[in-house]
């Protein structure tokens, strides 16, 4: 059931859009989630801080030959972070005339940077302010990297100029914060009870908690707060955006589908629960149909 709870937030990306299939129909939109949950899970998991920090640092300098100095259980996942990536590129090369690599390159450059941040943050027993997590956080939930993977692939949808121009500033886009921050805010929302009880790094309900001596129901009720503001904010940058639409979709229906899949508890975690039913009656059990 985990394969279908993925899938249906990645799909939330361009679900109301004809023009995108990237995560929905695509293979790249399918092996952007696979690398990206591999890597987050080297990072949270498996990866010593030493061995994080070689292969962050070699995820930046980006060299196949470089593969020798890593741990043998990393090089498999470094070797396919790079043929996705590099193919990637050649596609939108190919069919687009764009030379994208750079930009994709940066994309899971900062992704990984994100990561190492948080496991050094955990590796020192360090609890972070609030506005430290959240502008750290905004970055590691990966909608920033998910929303540029997928534009590349819009095609005639959007200009040249304006694809472009949001690689080069996507991370300074106040539509993209704005839904990356819900994103965010509501994974922390639905993982925090699993994620407290397996002892895993601080998130923003603990970071509010412990910044300002609050319980656990008022931290909870003010990154709610948080996550009203952030609509608004949303909102109004929706309404005067410059972004070609579709773009502008996929950013409103990645916040969309982070509330879906998190409004119960954790929905991508777990096997149980509201996610499951929904998946369950969406996808499995056939509609009845009546004779007339």
């Amino acid at each position: 059931m985990k394969i279908l709870e993925l899938d249906k937030i990645g799909g939330g990306v361009p679900r109301l859009q004809e023009e995108a299939e990237f995560f929905t129909r695509s293979i790249d939109g399918k092996l952007f989630m696979g690398n990206g949950n591999a890597i987050d899970d080297i990072y949270d998991v498996y990866g010593l801080p030493e061995e994080l920090e070689l292969f962050t640092k070699l995820v930046n300098r980006w060299d196949s030959m470089a593969i020798d100095n890593l741990p043998d259980y990393m090089k498999i996942c470094y070797l396919a972070l790079l043929n996705f990536v590099n193919e990637m590129a050649y596609d939108v090369m190919r069919d687009h005339g764009l030379f994208v690599l750079p930009y994709l390159v940066e994309e899971w450059a900062n992704l990984c940077g994100s990561y190492l941040v948080e496991a050094r943050w955990f590796s020192n027993k360090y609890s972070p302010s609030l506005r430290e997590y959240l502008e750290n956080a905004r970055t590691s939930i990966g909608s920033p990297a998910a929303l540029a993977h997928a534009s590349m692939l819009l095609g005639s949808p959007i200009a040249q100029s304006s694809l472009m121009d949001c690689l080069k500033h996507g991370s300074d886009n106040q539509l993209i914060y704005w839904s990356s921050l819900i994103t965010r805010l509501s994974d922390d929302l639905g993982t925090y009870t699993a994620e407290s009880e397996r002892g895993d790094m601080t998130k923003s309900i603990q970071c509010y908690m412990i910044e300002k001596g609050a319980s656990e129901k008022e931290s909870k009720e003010h990154i709610k707060g948080l996550i009203n503001q952030a609509w608004k904010e949303l909102n109004r940058e929706n309404s005067k955006c410059s972004l070609p639409k579709p773009l502008v979709n996929m950013s409103l229906n990645m916040a969309r589908t982070a509330q879906c899949i998190f409004q119960f508890g954790d929905g991508i975690g777990t096997s149980t629960g509201v996610t499951r039913d929904r998946l369950t009656s969406l996808i499995v059990e056939p509609i009845p149909v009546k004779e007339p």
